[in-house]
């Protein structure tokens, strides 16, 4: 049986159970934003390392740049679309926990440090 009498079988066998067949398109990964969202976080690792057991070490930086990075199309971030709120910047959790700012940023050093990349 050819793809032609095998749709033909197909409306039948619907038309007969009273069955309204709805076309949809075919799936493209690119145009789903999970996928989008997938594709910005495995460059992130891409860069950041090439030894795929190293991943974990990076993943939770990744995910929260990811959450707290305004949508140019929605004007807000996936977090407080999902939430309501704002995620807290982890120094600010940091703070929050323990009274005092465990580490001292020395602007200097980060500055070297971003001149690395």
């Amino acid at each position: 049986m050819g793809h032609n009498s095998l749709v033909t079988v197909y409306k039948e066998f619907c038309a007969k159970r009273n069955i309204t067949m709805a076309h949809t398109s075919t799936y493209t990964p690119h145009s789903n934003p999970t996928e989008r969202v997938n594709r910005d976080i495995k460059t992130m690792l891409a860069i950041y390392t090439d030894v795929h057991s190293h991943w974990p070490k990076y993943l939770n930086e990744f995910a929260f740049a990811s959450r707290t990075q305004v949508s140019e199309a929605l004007g807000h971030t996936p977090m407080l679309l999902n939430t309501g709120r704002e995620a807290p910047l982890p120094s600010i959790l940091e703070y929050y926990i323990t009274g005092y700012p465990l580490t001292k940023i020395n602007p200097k050093s980060m500055l070297k440090n971003y001149s690395t990349y």
